[in-house]
Protein backbone atom coordinates (compact mmCIF):
# COMPACT_ATOMS: atom_id res chain seq x y z
CA UNK A 1 0.00 0.00 0.00
CA UNK A 2 1.65 2.96 -1.30
CA UNK A 3 0.69 6.65 0.89
CA UNK A 4 0.89 9.92 -0.36
CA UNK A 5 2.65 12.65 1.62
CA UNK A 6 0.85 12.80 4.68
CA UNK A 7 -0.12 9.71 4.62
CA UNK A 8 -4.18 10.22 4.81
CA UNK A 9 -4.99 8.69 1.18
CA UNK A 10 -4.47 5.39 -0.56
CA UNK A 11 -6.41 3.05 -3.10
CA UNK A 12 -8.88 2.13 0.06
CA UNK A 13 -9.84 6.08 1.11
CA UNK A 14 -8.29 5.32 4.77
CA UNK A 15 -10.45 2.71 5.54
CA UNK A 16 -7.29 1.80 7.86
CA UNK A 17 -6.50 5.67 9.29
CA UNK A 18 -4.31 5.37 12.02
CA UNK A 19 -4.51 8.21 14.96
CA UNK A 20 -1.63 10.38 15.27
CA UNK A 21 0.16 9.55 18.87
CA UNK A 22 -1.48 13.17 20.26
CA UNK A 23 -4.59 11.83 19.42
CA UNK A 24 -4.76 8.69 20.80
CA UNK A 25 -3.12 10.26 24.08
CA UNK A 26 -5.06 12.95 24.79
CA UNK A 27 -8.57 11.98 23.22
CA UNK A 28 -11.17 10.11 24.72
CA UNK A 29 -12.98 7.05 22.61
CA UNK A 30 -16.25 9.68 21.73
CA UNK A 31 -13.78 12.17 20.44
CA UNK A 32 -11.90 10.40 18.28
CA UNK A 33 -14.77 8.72 16.28
CA UNK A 34 -15.61 11.17 14.47
CA UNK A 35 -11.68 11.18 12.65
CA UNK A 36 -10.49 7.64 12.90
CA UNK A 37 -12.66 5.32 10.37
CA UNK A 38 -12.18 6.80 7.46
CA UNK A 39 -11.53 9.92 4.98
CA UNK A 40 -14.81 9.79 3.72
CA UNK A 41 -16.36 10.55 7.81
CA UNK A 42 -13.43 12.82 8.48
CA UNK A 43 -13.80 15.05 5.52
CA UNK A 44 -17.86 14.98 5.97
CA UNK A 45 -17.37 16.40 9.75
CA UNK A 46 -15.30 19.08 8.66
CA UNK A 47 -18.09 19.88 5.73
CA UNK A 48 -20.35 19.56 8.49
CA UNK A 49 -18.77 21.53 10.86
CA UNK A 50 -18.59 24.20 7.94
CA UNK A 51 -21.83 23.96 7.00
CA UNK A 52 -23.35 24.79 10.58
CA UNK A 53 -20.38 27.75 10.45
CA UNK A 54 -22.26 28.95 7.68
CA UNK A 55 -25.58 28.93 9.43
CA UNK A 56 -24.73 30.20 12.58
CA UNK A 57 -22.62 32.99 10.71
CA UNK A 58 -25.94 33.76 8.78
CA UNK A 59 -27.93 33.93 12.26
CA UNK A 60 -25.37 36.21 13.01
CA UNK A 61 -25.94 39.12 10.48
CA UNK A 62 -23.18 37.57 7.87
CA UNK A 63 -23.55 38.29 4.51
CA UNK A 64 -24.80 33.84 3.56
CA UNK A 65 -27.99 33.45 1.17
CA UNK A 66 -30.14 30.30 1.37
CA UNK A 67 -28.74 29.51 -1.94
CA UNK A 68 -25.63 29.20 -0.48
CA UNK A 69 -25.63 27.69 2.56
CA UNK A 70 -28.22 25.13 0.38
CA UNK A 71 -25.32 24.17 -2.00
CA UNK A 72 -22.37 23.64 1.24
CA UNK A 73 -25.18 21.07 2.42
CA UNK A 74 -25.37 19.60 -0.72
CA UNK A 75 -21.96 18.96 -1.24
CA UNK A 76 -21.26 17.89 2.70
CA UNK A 77 -20.63 14.02 1.04
CA UNK A 78 -19.80 14.73 -2.40
CA UNK A 79 -15.79 14.16 -1.64
CA UNK A 80 -13.56 13.88 -4.49
CA UNK A 81 -10.90 11.46 -3.18
CA UNK A 82 -8.39 11.61 -6.88
CA UNK A 83 -9.06 15.59 -6.97
CA UNK A 84 -8.06 15.76 -2.95
CA UNK A 85 -5.36 13.71 -2.92
CA UNK A 86 -3.45 15.82 -5.59
CA UNK A 87 -4.39 18.97 -3.71
CA UNK A 88 -2.89 17.28 -1.22
CA UNK A 89 0.07 17.13 -3.15
CA UNK A 90 0.35 20.78 -3.70
CA UNK A 91 -0.46 22.08 -0.54
CA UNK A 92 0.99 19.49 1.79
CA UNK A 93 -2.17 19.64 4.33
CA UNK A 94 -4.69 17.63 3.80
CA UNK A 95 -7.16 20.10 6.16
CA UNK A 96 -6.14 22.53 3.57
CA UNK A 97 -6.46 20.14 0.59
CA UNK A 98 -10.24 19.50 1.30
CA UNK A 99 -11.09 23.43 1.54
CA UNK A 100 -10.13 23.99 -1.80
CA UNK A 101 -11.72 20.95 -3.34
CA UNK A 102 -15.13 22.19 -1.32
CA UNK A 103 -14.72 25.58 -2.33
CA UNK A 104 -14.24 24.22 -6.12
CA UNK A 105 -17.69 22.05 -5.47
CA UNK A 106 -19.15 25.22 -3.82
CA UNK A 107 -18.85 28.29 -6.51
CA UNK A 108 -21.70 30.25 -4.76
CA UNK A 109 -20.35 30.26 -1.61
CA UNK A 110 -16.51 30.02 -2.28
Amino acid sequence: MELTLLGYFNESHCEHLVLSMPARRNAVPIQQYPFRSNCQNEFSTWRKFWSQLAIAGKELGLLFTDEQIDEIKANVHTIDFKQAEEEEKLTRHDVMANVHIFANQCKKAA
